[in-house]
């Protein structure tokens, strides 16, 4: 286990530099510090790449101290500076810094006084630089000045912020506790100052994904304020472009780019500063996750009238033999990706959710040729960083650890791309186990297995021996999630200790087109759980000299615990143990009781949200609740809930395993009390994974009894 949490860094972040012919690749990487349960232990690999012999020339590594303080990290445009936003202590108080570096050695810092907690993610954007690199644009929640008591006050001011100090402030929900406020903030690197840019009133949008143009105007993404659900990770929302001319004078003007739209995201200038690209769903959606268009505006733009983008790749609904199936990413995570021009300003480079993968797709915007980039041989590709006409590309699968590509995009004259690809830089934690580890996972072998639109793939290693192998059933959340080819340490653990994974994309994930993922709605624990049961039983089927069907295992998380509880409801000698984490079990409960309850209303009943729900709701979603079936459940079950989640109440995962208790189904509950949905902490992840395969291993060959 050990083996497995240090041999899966975090990519902190990528940097490219340049004194031609070479190209000084930096990247940062991060690894949990065991045993430490925070702390992470951060280094920097350096890669010179030299595009006269086309090949890596020297690999330097620089070990960092343990990454506590920094909140972010920003690399300027040609890499000269960076800027580092920490959290530290002045005065006796904490407080928040932007520290300004040049070439390895601090500059100056302020401490930030109008803003505390940065956004940097994939609702909310990055860290972006103005052209001359002297002033940094980014995201943070504006700081409040905190309320005294009624008896502390001393002034009208005072007295007045007395009087709302414990009024009830709703948050932006799960992974965004205390935050409801974000303003835009201009880091100006001369003058050493931070300053608030004020949004007009009328505007009424909350600011993401700002963008200097090559004048020092600023774009940004205006996510619109509707009442309603705060959930903003999850709820699908009215957003636009916007655009602020003379951003730092107090003339500045506002100019509306397009019309309302959803889930606009990740705006991108072309080199030439001709075009604006960036992605949307055209329509109001209410499943969580959709299709999106990629949208060209022309620019610089004319400022009385609102532009029309061009949409260039449109949403595709039901996709031929595996064809292209449209750009899919969960909740905007694809954005995260470092999407961008080449330096023609012509192609543009793109990652998205293709079936069971994560691909990288060369667009000519020009033409709309879409071309997957098959030379990355892997199935798994993030992008990491764009410069000129090459990317750097984390690669991975479910059986490889990551290693990096270098891919190169040249033209010939005819603007046709020649594309290559050099491999460089996997990181593996040196010790006895490593040998085995590679030997093992070199030989597992993948089978795809359908059942209509749904899909599993199955992994076992072929020369496993006589004894059949237990099969792990894995199921995503979402629903409109999916699981793809990306290297799992816990799965990779089972495969090492003997058993066959088969991980599922039941009707309703992304990446199968619009279609199939807008099918799952209304019919939650029919279509998905049908999807589920054959899936398995088809393997079971093809590949009986390989599986053990007596010692089936079952890990589903948030709803995938929801599909999970309703399997073994449903099928109750299936399944030999079962291990749910932060499971969706009620649909009543998460109505009213989480960020989001838009969503039982999508899922359960294929209908917009009402405040108040009608009998006839309610019963539809008590009959789609697995919770009132759990008197089936003969399965052994652990039950593991993060006590912070925000997305799905704890109380239908406890509610389950009294159930289960009282009925004397045997059942183990694990509440990990600084987690939330995600259950990503050292608790969460570690005692988790350990705990769940112990619990598997000590329900091997039993007898399920339903006393």
């Amino acid at each position: 286990l050990q083996w497995f949490l240090q041999n899966k860094p975090n990519v902190e972040r990528v940097n490219v530099s340049v004194n031609k012919p070479n190209y000084t690749i930096s990247i940062e990487e991060s690894i949990r510090s065991l045993p430490s349960p925070v702390a992470r232990i951060k280094y920097v690999r350096d890669f010179v790449y030299s595009s006269t012999l086309g090949a890596i020339t020297k690999h330097t590594t620089l070990s960092r101290e343990s990454s506590t303080g920094v909140l972010s990290h920003s690399t300027s445009p040609t890499g000269k500076y960076e800027a580092f936003f920490k959290s530290t202590m002045k005065d006796g108080r904490a407080c928040e810094t932007i520290e300004l570096w040049n070439e390895g050695y601090p500059l100056k810092s302020v401490v930030l006084t109008h803003s505390k907690g940065l956004y940097k993610d994939t609702i909310f954007g990055n860290i972006s630089w103005s052209p001359d690199e002297k002033l940094i644009c980014f995201v943070a929640e504006k700081k409040a000045e905190e309320g005294k008591y009624l008896w502390e006050a001393s002034t009208e001011l005072e007295l007045a912020s007395s009087l709302t100090k414990f009024e009830y402030k709703p948050d932006f929900g799960e992974a965004y506790a205390g935050r409801s406020n974000p303003g835009l903030f201009v880091y100006d690197c001369i003058a050493n100052t931070c300053s608030a840019i004020e949004l007009a009133s009328e505007l009424d949008v909350v600011p993401s994904y700002p963008l200097f143009d090559s004048s020092g105007n600023i774009v940004f993404v205006g996510i619109h304020k509707t009442p309603g659900p705060r959930g903003i990770a999850g709820f699908i929302k009215p957003s636009s472009l916007y655009y602020i001319k003379s951003p730092m004078s107090s003339g500045r003007v506002y100019v509306r780019l397009t019309k309302e739209e959803f889930m606009t995201s990740s705006p991108h200038f072309s080199p030439d500063n001709k075009l604006l690209a960036y992605f949307a769903v055209p329509s109001l959606v209410i499943s969580h996750a959709s299709c999106y268009e990629f949208r060209l505006i022309s620019w610089p733009i004319d400022d009385k009238t609102i532009p029309t983008p061009s949409v260039i790749l449109k949403e595709v609904l039901k996709p031929t033999d595996h064809s292209f199936p449209g750009i899919f990413g969960f909740q905007g995570e694809f954005v995260s990706r470092r999407s961008g021009f080449l330096s023609d300003s012509i192609h543009y480079l793109f990652n998205s959710y293709s079936y069971g993968n994560l691909r990288v797709y060369l667009l000519n915007t020009a033409t709309k040729e879409l071309i997957h980039i098959k030379e990355l041989v892997q199935d798994n590709n993030t992008i990491l960083a764009i410069h000129e006409d090459f990317a750097i590309v984390r690669s991975t699968s479910v059986c490889s650890l990551p290693y990096y590509n270098l891919l190169s995009i040249k033209f010939d004259d005819k603007k046709v791309p020649k594309i290559s690809t050099l491999c460089f830089g996997q990181h593996v934690f040196p010790s006895p186990l490593t040998e085995k580890v590679f030997v093992t996972l070199n030989s597992i072998t993948k089978k795809t297995i359908e059942y209509g639109p749904a899909e599993g793939y199955l992994y076992y290693n072929p020369n496993g021996g006589l004894s059949k192998q237990p099969l792990l059933t894995v199921i995503h959340g979402g629903p409109h999630s999916n699981f793809y080819e990306i290297y799992f340490n816990h799965i990779s653990l089972y495969l090492m200790q003997g058993y066959a994974v088969l991980i599922v994309n039941y009707t309703g994930s992304i990446g199968h087109g619009k279609e199939m993922l807008e099918s799952l709605l209304g019919k939650i624990s029919r279509v998905e759980v049908e999807d589920t049961f054959n899936l398995i039983s088809k393997a079971l089927e093809t590949y009986k000299a390989v599986l053990d069907e007596k010692n089936l295992f079952l890990g589903g998380y948030s709803y995938g615990g929801f599909l999970g509880s309703w399997l073994l409801a449903k099928y109750p000698k299936l399944i030999q143990a079962a291990v749910l984490r932060n499971p969706a079990c009620s649909v009543v409960d998460i109505c009213h009781a989480v960020d989001i309850p838009d969503w039982p209303y999508a899922e359960a009943l294929n209908a917009k949200m009402k405040m108040i729900p009608t009998l006839d709701d309610m019963k539809a979603f008590y009959e789609k609740t697995p919770l009132y079936a759990a008197n089936n459940i003969i399965t052994p079950v652990f039950v593991q809930l993060g006590k912070k989640d925000a997305r799905v109440p704890n109380m239908s995962g406890l509610q389950l395993f009294n159930i289960l208790k009282e009925q004397k189904t045997p059942c183990k509950l694990h509440v990990y009390p600084e987690d939330n949905h995600s259950l990503a902490s050292s608790d969460g992840e570690e005692d988790g994974t350990l705990n769940a395969f112990l619990w598997f291993e000590s329900h091997k060959n039993l007898s399920l009894i339903h006393i």
